[in-house]
């Protein structure tokens, strides 16, 4: 029997499947599959998306599904031949060398046209087939112009695309002119109006949804590492500007339960908030199944990533520092209107944020770095805490300044899948250590691990960064009434806590065992002492 695991890889080289309209008995009868990963046709069926799959072109007109990869060598025509009536066609169109020439879209739809394929989409795949991250739809120049808005910083691409963007009209599914580019198309051997990809064609989406012709921009995350993934849709009007909504979904069912938590979580969070604070976060919408997957819908969160806005080249100091003020507002006053109560730090929550996750950490990870002496401190410091209130707030576990959009002074907050109950600072913490590494545009390791240091070990006074974050932490605590001696504490649970739950371990017990090296330094310090 084969590996699991490495029967799941074959997965994101299928995202494909969700562009395509649903079969109508639940799964298509008979798939040709024509390129692509050795494994992947037996993991259609193990999905469910076929019944049968074939690797070769059969004899006989049998096939509700025709898929060609990049990779596939084969003729339009023959292909065609297999299809059945009222079947679907997913076709990528490699345009590398000279070939560009030819095989222009508008080409390809005449192609198309020819064998009596009607087109239904043209999706420009990027950055590249193997690894593709987005499926962006070239006929709606509204989207394209949205997302190389929303997720790009200046640069050449812009440069050459923003003239064309900038039109009033969409494009053309005859007008991408660029060499090298990777495309497909999806088409149906019947109407078009029949056609409506899978996550369109549910009866239970909103009536903005169903009643207009819509086009879909996907973003999803290749690699063979990303079996199961977090797929997010953006739905655009034909002529519209920005997404009317956010579809989300994970590739495997067994992560539905992730899609149901996040709704509840976002329900649960804005009833805490007033009017103001609860225009910062999605509004769930409410779910429904495609298939075996469970998609959750969000409203739609304007505005551009902090991530672009702060750390492009030519953005001054001062703009990155009022930045993390409008960000430090915002979360000082989330987690006061979002406060789960103040209870006294008692020894279940000491068992619960201390020991628990000390104790599971050197299982894990060992004390080779000297944590033995910082850990000592953080149980020192947690039992002399004893009865002292602590709030629980909601903690969103990944708040970067990629989940982070701004417009104008707005902020908007996405991607709570990971949100739950926890301790105050846990967010800020990381938030603060994220934006310094990003507004210095650090990309190694030991750069982070040596600006991790400067922010909490004595990093110089004159560094304006490093007293930007010192001054956002005394902030946060003063507005939500957290006693200063609890804060070196946190910091260090946040990240043994971080390494133990797996969600970026190599990092965070690198900083882990930077704040073993001068324990005493760390909880001696007049800021937070």
């Amino acid at each position: 029997m084969s590996d699991p695991i490495e029967r799941q890889k074959s997965l994101p080289h299928a995202d494909w499947r969700f562009l395509l309209p649903p079969p109508s008995e639940g799964a298509f009868r008979h798939l040709v599959l024509l390129g692509g990963p050795p494994r992947l046709a037996a993991r259609l069926v193990e999905v469910g998306l076929a019944r049968r799959v074939s690797r070769t072109i059969p004899a006989e007109q049998s096939a509700d599904a025709v898929v060609i990869l990049h990779d596939a060598d084969v003729r339009l025509d023959a292909a065609r031949s297999c299809l059945v009536p009222g079947g679907v066609l997913y076709w990528e169109i490699a345009r590398g060398g000279c070939s560009w020439l030819g095989m222009t879209p508008g080409r390809v739809r005449r192609q198309l046209l020819e064998v009596d394929l009607v087109p239904t989409g043209a999706y420009w795949l990027r950055p590249n087939f193997t690894e593709c991250h987005r499926y962006l739809p070239v006929d709606a120049g509204g989207a394209l112009r949205w997302y190389l808005e929303t997720w790009f910083t200046v640069s050449l691409l812009q440069r050459v695309l923003g003239p064309v963007l900038r039109l009033s009209v969409p494009l053309s599914v005859r007008s991408l002119p660029l060499p090298g580019i990777c495309y497909a198309v999806t088409a149906t051997a019947g109407h078009a109006r029949a056609a409506r990809p899978a996550i369109l064609a549910c009866g239970h989406l909103p009536i903005s949804l169903r009643e207009q012709d819509l086009r879909l921009l996907m973003l999803n995350r290749g690699g063979d590492d990303d079996m199961s993934r977090r797929v997010i849709v953006f739905p655009f009007a034909t002529r519209g500007i920005q997404p009317l909504a956010v579809l989300k979904f994970w590739r495997l069912p067994n992560r539905n339960v992730d899609t149901e938590r996040e709704q509840t979580t976002l329900a649960a969070i804005r009833r805490s908030l007033d009017d103001s604070m609860r225009r910062t976060i999605p509004e769930p919408l409410g779910m429904f199944n495609m298939g075996q997957l469970a998609v959750g819908i969000e409203s739609y969160a304007r505005g551009r990533s902090l991530a672009l806005l702060s750390a492009r080249r030519g953005t001054p100091i001062g703009r990155k520092i009022a930045d993390l003020d409008l960000l430090v507002s915002w979360i000082s006053e989330f987690h006061r209107q979002a406060s789960l109560g103040r209870p006294p730090w008692n020894d279940a929550q000491r068992r619960r944020w201390v020991e628990g996750p000390l104790s599971a950490y050197t299982e894990v990870f060992g004390t080779k770095g000297g944590e033995d002496r910082l850990f000592a401190e953080v149980r020192q410091r947690a039992v002399s805490l004893m009865g002292t209130p602590l709030p629980i707030v909601w903690v969103h576990w990944d708040l970067t300044t990629w989940n982070i959009f701004r417009d104008g002074r707005d902020i908007a907050v996405i991607d709570w899948a990971g949100a739950g109950p926890g301790l105050p600072l846990f967010d800020l913490l990381y938030l603060v250590t994220r934006w310094s590494h990003a507004v210095r545009r650090l990309g190694g390791a030991q750069a982070k691990l040596d600006d991790f240091r400067g922010l909490f070990l004595g990093g110089p006074r004159e560094d304006v960064m490093v007293a930007s974050v010192h001054r956002a932490i005394d902030r946060y605590l003063t507005r939500i009434e957290v006693d200063r001696r609890f804060f070196p504490m946190l910091l260090v649970i946040l990240w043994v806590v971080r390494a133990v739950e797996r969600l970026d371990p190599t990092q965070a017990v690198a900083y882990v065992r930077a704040l073993a090296e001068h324990p005493e330094h760390l909880f001696a310090r007049s800021l937070w002492t």
